[in-house]
């Protein structure tokens, strides 16, 4: 690896290491050091936040597409490391992509005029009710599969829309929406 990209991902892994610090202060989740953790966000809550938010960042500076593929690239630097581990990081890459997904869809084409504070606080919060929910993998003994979780994301013209969601179209895109919803 070279230097310039050596250098590139020390920042990059302080980011992600820095927001994970930041919102452990701010909601509270497990950071504890675990007997045969190499450090205090390895196999808890914090690890969990960190792979989610790793990738959300990814996604949301350079799309779903090359996050996955920086993410499993990541991953495959450690192909020892114990199934748990490995597919408990896979599966919260997995939900980091799936919030930038969520929160460009929901802010639509101006999604990146709203800065990079805001769009990472809040990342932040809903990752953490992600985990909350339990919807992340926060412990290698967890029994879901990666190999089980919808790897694509639904494209929008796949996507089926609540009714919230469909009230607020215009009669137009109700009128598309409703012909291919009956197809």
């Amino acid at each position: 690896m070279s230097t310039i990209k050596s250098l590139l991902r020390k920042k990059f892994n302080n980011i992600v290491l820095d927001a994970t610090q930041k919102a452990q202060r701010k909601y509270g989740f497990d950071m504890t050091q675990k007997e045969g953790a190499y450090s205090n966000t390895h196999n808890n809550e914090a690890d969990a936040f960190k792979h989610a938010y790793m990738t959300w960042h990814l996604a949301w500076y350079y799309g779903d597409q090359k996050a996955k593929e920086l993410g499993d690239k990541h991953e495959n630097e450690t192909p020892n490391a114990p199934y748990g581990e490995r597919n408990m990081d896979l599966w919260n890459n997995a939900m980091g992509r799936e919030i930038a997904y969520e929160m460009k869809w929901k802010l639509g084409e101006d999604y990146d005029l709203l800065g990079d504070d805001w769009a990472s606080e809040y990342a932040s919060k809903k990752i953490y009710e992600k985990m909350q929910k339990g919807e992340l993998i926060t412990n290698p003994n967890d029994k879901r599969k990666y190999e089980n979780l919808e790897l694509e994301l639904l494209t929008e013209n796949d996507r089926i829309y609540s009714d919230g969601e469909f009230r607020n179209f215009n009669e137009k895109v109700k009128a598309l929406r409703m012909s291919k919803y009956m197809d």
